[in-house]
């Protein structure tokens, strides 16, 4: 019989491991059930994630290489009167 887009997946994880990331974007994304959704990331608010935080639950960044998030802080700051 046929092979489900899952099934062909598993055998290219093992034939080919590097382009298994791609296939299974692929996957989610024409996935009825699923979507692109699940594959972009959201665009982060940091005025609405201050909003969120408080004294006891503070903001936590975890950056990856390269990422500096210090010059929207300082502008956030600025503009809710941290000076």
């Amino acid at each position: 019989g046929e092979l489900s887009s899952f099934h062909k997946i598993l055998i290219l994880r093992t034939l080919r491991p590097d382009r298994v990331v791609d296939a299974i974007q692929n996957y989610v994304e024409n996935e009825p059930s699923l979507g692109k959704e699940f594959i972009e990331p959201p665009l982060f608010d940091l005025a609405k994630c201050f909003e969120d935080s408080s004294n006891t639950m503070p903001l936590v960044f975890i950056l990856s290489v390269g990422a500096d998030p210090v010059k929207e802080v300082y502008a956030l700051g600025k503009e809710r009167g941290f000076e």
